[in-house]
């Protein structure tokens, strides 16, 4: 049956690899998503033949050696990018997260022998069916994570099995399994020689998971022992996109020590932005007014302000009433977020003669609180309520 489901560009690549001679399969995520119903984020093959054969057989199409050291290349078929990877077996893992060698191997049983979970180690051909060595179709069925082989071993190899774990759990809402819990427990201390780039990636990847509170809740010791701290225990009431940057201005502890996060982890200025934002919900004192709602906004943008304001909102903190339809009139350009939205600028203020360059923000400030506490965002407007704080304040 899953063979009617393979997208022609993937099981053309297939068909071709067994036509030059190879053994070839779809393995991993993708055949555990078809066996839940789900339809594959992405496709992975694994084949006898080596890299430089598979660049070989397919140089009518773009080939990119994206992982050629590990024995993977990319295929890239109708548009579709296809990762085909040799059967392999591997040598140890000196740096706890990649092989020191790679053996190349014909066979599939040894190939799934080096593999994560079991429910991962699951190969599939149309030509040969369903392989699977380690039970992971039993365990699909039971919603269990179990580890292939030897766990201590699997998390000794590689210490980013540890939170893809946690990954899988949180996304499909399996059980991790006693024994391999066990060797996560055992090896967790190992995850601080992951690249801090793989651990905010896994991280993002798990707070996405519809059962990511659950999930790090059981698993609570892998957070502590990355940032000396719990996840936070009402992450289900937040959005998802919410989450990552909660998470990382709660293990903060203060501003400052989110800020610290941001740069340990090694985020983009996007996220930073984003925990900065998390952290003032968490750690400042609130809002007293719109206008200061209003001069955040322009300041850290309506996205981060909204998530500013329902975190604070949902934790009791100190908001305007009419914080959420003040965003929405500055989202849909009825307020302004920024100076430069005002209907006057600097040629116009210089026009009234009373003004002199250090006077220019100052006004252009007074202007935009006056626009969010009643007044109308209008040149004629703006200009006599100008000439009336010129006149009465003397800016």
């Amino acid at each position: 049956m899953l063979s009617r489901l393979i997208p022609l560009e993937v099981s053309e690549l297939i068909t071709d690899l067994e036509r030059a001679g190879h053994r070839a399969y779809l393995v991993g995520g993708c055949v555990r998503d078809y066996l839940m119903g789900l339809k594959p984020q992405d496709y992975d093959i694994t084949s006898s033949a080596t890299p430089k054969q598979v660049m070989s057989i397919f140089a009518h199409l773009k080939v990119l050696p994206t992982g050629i050291r590990h024995g993977t290349v990319t295929v890239i078929n109708r548009g579709v990018s296809v990762e085909i990877t040799a059967l392999r077996k591997e040598g140890t893992y000196k740096d706890h997260r990649h092989p020191d060698k790679v053996i190349y191997t014909n066979s599939a049983a040894e190939d799934a022998a080096r593999r994560d979970f079991t429910v991962n180690a699951m190969y599939y051909s149309p030509s040969e069916g369903m392989l699977d060595f380690y039970g992971g179709q039993a365990d699909l069925a039971a919603g269990i994570l179990r580890a292939v082989g030897d766990p201590e071993l699997r998390f000794e190899e590689d210490a980013l099995r540890i939170l893809r774990a946690l990954r899988f759990a949180a996304r499909l809402g399996f059980t991790v399994e006693k024994n391999t819990v066990a060797a996560m427990r055992a090896k967790v201390h190992l995850l601080q020689h992951i690249a801090a780039e793989r651990v905010l990636s896994e991280l993002g990847q798990i707070l996405m998971g519809d059962y990511a509170e659950a999930v790090l809740a059981e698993h609570s010791y892998v957070t502590e022992c990355l940032f000396g701290a719990k996840a936070p225990d009402d992450l289900g009431k937040y959005p998802k996109e919410y989450r990552l940057p909660l998470f990382i201005a709660h293990c903060g502890r203060n501003a400052e020590g989110a800020e610290t996060l941001c740069r340990s982890l090694k985020t983009d200025r996007r996220l930073a932005r984003s925990v900065s934002a998390a952290a003032f919900a968490l750690y400042g004192y609130g809002f007293d007014c719109w206008l200061e709602v209003a001069v955040y906004a322009g300041k850290h943008g309506i996205k981060d302000a909204r998530m500013t304001c329902i975190l604070l909102e949902r934790r009791g903190g100190r908001l305007p009433a009419n914080w959420e339809s003040g965003l929405a009139l500055m989202e849909c350009g009825k307020l302004p977020l920024t100076l430069r939205e005002l209907a006057v600028d600097g040629a116009d203020l210089k026009a009234l003669g009373a003004v002199n360059g250090k006077q220019m923000g100052t006004l252009l400030e007074k202007l935009f609180a006056y626009v969010h506490t009643g007044g109308i965002n209008e040149k004629t407007s703006l200009c006599a309520e100008a000439l009336r704080i010129i006149s009465s304040e003397g800016c």
